[in-house]
């Protein structure tokens, strides 16, 4: 089993050091006892004091490498830094030559890349709201609509309705016309929110079929989503095509 040695170097060589002395029989101002009656000849003492001085030579060589390593490291920092600073600005300099020159090949002299001309980014515009999901709410009697998307800062979702009342011109319900629209059943607008939600209170009495058109707005660009009906069968508001079957049931 190989002896444990302290792990620091330091520990290590402090360690080594009193142990080689006592083995040489070492003793203060140079004299010796001889090595004491532990096994090892003059000789074999004698080398493990020698290798124990080369190891901590070596150690203090190692030692003051990493000092001037540091130092050195510190002086080509601060070389870079003042020759990039410089460099800098002789660039500008000749950027500067070349536009006011309007001569391209001033960069191919100097063996530059010349300066790309940036664009202005087109401002984004909004994301089509998606998949409606109504819901009515016989407690609060409200219809609640919720649609799908994303929603990026400064997106305004334009919300228009259009209502059929139970006995109109066509006789049956939901064939009539829509309550103050006449015979075009044409969109009202009704409101306009941040989030993906809405919810409808103002739902006039003998509505039969009520349909929403919603709209995104950003950065002055629309775009139209979806749209969304729920009938009144037997009582009860059903959502109607193009909505999902799970959004199609009553509240």
């Amino acid at each position: 089993m190989p002896p444990r040695y302290p792990k620091a170097d330091s520990r290590f060589l402090a360690w080594a050091r009193i142990v080689t002395r006592v083995w040489t029989g070492w003793q203060p101002g140079g004299g010796s006892t001889g090595v004491p009656d532990i096994g090892l000849s003059d000789e074999q003492a004698s080398r493990a004091a020698d290798l124990f001085e080369a190891a901590y030579q070596a150690h203090l060589r190692q030692r003051e490498a990493m000092v001037r390593a540091r130092s050195a490291t510190r002086a080509k920092r601060l070389a870079f830094a003042e020759f990039k600073k410089a460099l800098g600005a002789d660039i500008a300099t000749i950027t500067a030559y070349a536009s006011s020159t309007g001569d391209p090949g001033v960069y191919v002299r100097a063996r530059l890349d010349a300066r790309k001309t940036g664009s202005r980014r087109t401002p984004r515009g909004p994301v089509a709201p998606r998949d409606p999901r109504l819901r009515f709410d016989v407690n609060a009697s409200e219809m609640v609509l919720t649609w799908g998307g994303r929603t990026r800062p400064g997106t305004v979702y334009s919300i228009r309705r259009r209502l059929v009342s139970a006995a109109g011109p066509a006789g049956p319900a939901g064939a009539g016309a829509p309550h103050g629209a006449g015979p075009n059943r044409s969109w009202a607008f009704i409101a306009a929110v941040s989030e993906r939600r809405f919810v409808d209170t103002t739902i006039p009495p003998g509505t039969a079929e009520v349909t929403y058109l919603v709209s995104a707005t950003k950065n002055g660009r629309t775009v139209q989503g979806f749209t969304a009906t729920a009938r009144l069968h037997g009582g009860q508001w059903c959502a109607a095509a193009p909505l999902s079957a799970r959004a199609s049931r009553s509240a």
